[in-house]
């Protein structure tokens, strides 16, 4: 898992931030998963996911990713989890070729995953399987790679084959999700299912433990998760890596009372914010952190209890025995019996029929939501009367 961290590490020199070292790895990381080597891509990386350069030069950032990732390449005694999709590629290796290669949740591949399935497929008449739904396609910013799957389905020899009835979800759902997905259906013996709007005051009145409370993004979900705390009901928000983000900038502030902290993070969002607008970049994860970090100190009186609180509401535990707070990214692939859904902070819904023909990562997310609920979903307005 350190062969990166490592190499960072003795090419930085031992005395090197910390941060520093993490944010380089991480964007060794995503050249490795686009099989990405070259300047102006790895520039348009750093732009994109918002990496922070710790007041280095970017042009002696890129510098170092790619030294690090040519050091990486030479070092083939030692090997981490994403050299096993990369080095194949690097070294050309045989892997061996299969008659049938199956592909899960194609739609979220990224490019070193399928050059590795294409790759393994035998040319001489061997077949790819992939079983995938572009409507649940949620990570582009994980350099998902649809491609080569592009390049696939437009083989004059391959076959499209539909998959659409859904087992878990119940006869209502099916037909709220009907508006985007036309042809998606359920067996008759499916349940009917109940979809109801329910108020934010009726949520902390009905939620149960083992349940879903999503949202498209985290800041949110901090507001309901402490009021659920002060109501004596156990809950936990899913994503240590969110809680490692937003400490992340605490320390970077180098602030020691909430006021000064404050004004730093309004500086600091309004200044990537302007550089992710200037390349047209989306800058959703850049005001999701502000306004996590904002609500959160609100509940605060010191910096310190600010970090402690991230620890305890960002701490993966078990899930069966609590109420699960999480963006929708989080939950996909999961289901719950009930599930409820903070209305305010999806971007699009069901009765926005314009969608249909301009398919969308907001309708993928609304859709990806409804259909985690295997009985119940509700409907929660902030401002329902």
């Amino acid at each position: 898992d350190s062969k990166v961290f490592n190499l960072a590490k003795k090419e930085l020199g031992s005395n090197t931030k910390h941060d520093l070292i993490v944010n380089i790895c991480d964007t060794i990381a995503f050249c490795k998963y686009g099989l990405i080597d070259v300047p102006s891509q790895i520039a348009d990386l750093i732009s994109r996911f918002d990496i922070d350069l710790c007041e280095m030069d970017e042009k002696i950032f890129i510098s170092n990713v790619i030294k690090i990732l040519g050091q990486d390449k030479l070092d083939t005694s030692t090997i981490d989890f994403n050299d096993m999709c990369y080095f194949p590629y690097v070294y050309n290796l045989f892997m061996g070729k299969f008659q049938f290669v199956y592909l899960d949740e194609r739609q979220d591949l990224n490019k070193s995953q399928l050059v590795m399935a294409k790759k393994i497929c035998d040319q001489d008449g061997g077949r790819i399987i992939a079983v995938g739904d572009e409507n649940q396609s949620l990570y582009s910013w994980r350099l998902a790679d649809s491609s080569i799957i592009d390049e696939i389905k437009h083989n004059p020899k391959t076959k499209i084959l539909p998959l659409p009835i859904s087992y878990r979800c119940p006869k209502n759902i099916i037909d709220l999700a009907k508006n985007w997905v036309p042809d998606i259906c359920c067996p008759d013996t499916a349940i009917d299912g109940e979809i109801k709007d329910i108020s934010l005051n009726e949520l902390y009145k009905m939620v149960k433990p083992g349940c879903f409370v999503l949202s498209r993004t985290n800041a949110p979900l901090i507001k309901v998760c402490m009021s659920f705390i002060r109501l004596g009901i156990r809950a936990n928000i899913r994503g240590r890596d969110v809680g490692k983000q937003l400490n992340y900038l605490l320390k970077k502030s180098k602030k020691k009372q909430i006021p000064a902290f404050l004004k730093w993070l309004e500086d600091w969002k309004d200044k990537e914010i302007k550089k992710l607008i200037a390349k047209n970049i989306n800058t959703d994860n850049v005001i999701d952190r502000y306004e996590c970090l904002v609500n959160l100190c609100d509940e605060c009186k010191k910096l310190e209890e600010v970090s402690s609180k991230i620890d305890e509401l960002f701490n993966d535990t078990d899930e069966n025995n609590i109420v699960i707070l999480s963006t929708v990214h989080r939950s996909k692939g999961l289901e719950r019996k009930d599930v409820f859904l903070l209305r305010w902070t999806f971007r699009v819904w069901f009765n926005q029929m314009d969608l249909m023909d301009k398919p969308n990562e907001s309708a993928n997310i609304a859709y990806v939501a409804i259909t985690r609920c295997q009985e119940r979903l509700f409907i929660v307005h902030k401002n329902l009367a």
